[in-house]
């Protein structure tokens, strides 16, 4: 198993759907509109593009409130992609996944909470300007990982979430109030996220961040993190899925 492969499956362990199914080797999620990772099809190599099979992974997502967007990782052949832009379909967010060696310490200043706090939860949603639509499926999504995961939280001003998946912990959703950035606040955030990591025993720490969002990546490379692989998303020219999709 390669380790994109690996990223990929600690990545859908970490940030869970609510549904899923695989038809024609499609994987697709689905959850209430909730982030396009879990509301697509993915697919590795070769999955099948009869326009029947691929009425069906459609109609299987949009009767569950996703649309008909495909992940698009190093994993999905070229092909199927040439496929899909012949059909009207382009690709959007350009995403980089990010990884570096478990490391960290605590800091007395950033707090690790249940992610059930309702005050982290309420921060977590404001700073990353979540719907409110939104807030029963990310609640649903943090009830399934609430066992191997912590909220990185300074009440009222930054919040993050760490989930561990075996020897990887993935980080999601870091961000600082405006009034309080270039303060140094996600450095210790990551600290601490990292040590909270090692002590359950993962060696590596996972990420991803908007391929322009400069500033972030710049952050994160001076912490030693290091490209691993890119993904992004194929869409209908004409669909509008921010209408339906809350958050990358």
């Amino acid at each position: 198993m390669t380790l994109i492969s690996k990223l990929e499956a600690a990545s859908y362990d970490t940030w869970t759907p609510d549904h899923s199914t695989e038809i024609g080797g499609w994987n697709l999620y689905a959850t209430d509109g909730f982030t396009r990772r879990i509301n697509c099809a993915s697919g590795a190599g070769e999955p099948s593009v009869e326009p029947e099979v691929w009425a069906s992974a459609s109609n299987w997502l949009v009767e569950r409130g996703a649309l008909p967007i495909v992940r698009v990782t190093p994993l999905l052949d070229r092909s199927v992609v040439d496929v899909f832009r012949s059909w009207g379909y382009e690709e959007i967010d350009d995403s980089v996944v990010l990884a570096a060696p478990t490391r960290g310490s605590y800091d007395d200043h950033i707090r690790l909470v249940d992610v059930a706090d309702n005050g982290f939860f309420g921060d977590i949603n404001m700073l990353n300007d979540r719907r409110d639509t939104s807030i029963p499926a990310w609640q649903r999504l943090l009830q399934r990982v609430r066992l191997r995961a912590a909220g990185i939280w300074v009440p009222g001003v930054a919040a993050g979430l760490v989930v561990e998946s075996g020897r990887y912990a993935g980080v999601f959703s870091v961000a600082v109030s405006p009034d309080h950035r270039r303060e140094g606040l996600a450095t210790r955030m990551m600290g601490a996220a990292g040590a909270w990591a090692l002590d359950r025993g993962a060696d590596t720490m996972f990420l991803q961040v908007f391929g322009e969002n400069t500033a972030a990546l710049g952050l994160y490379e001076r912490l030693g993190y290091t490209e691993q692989y890119r993904y992004s998303y194929l869409q209908p020219v004409d669909a509008d899925p921010d209408t339906v999709i809350d958050g990358c």
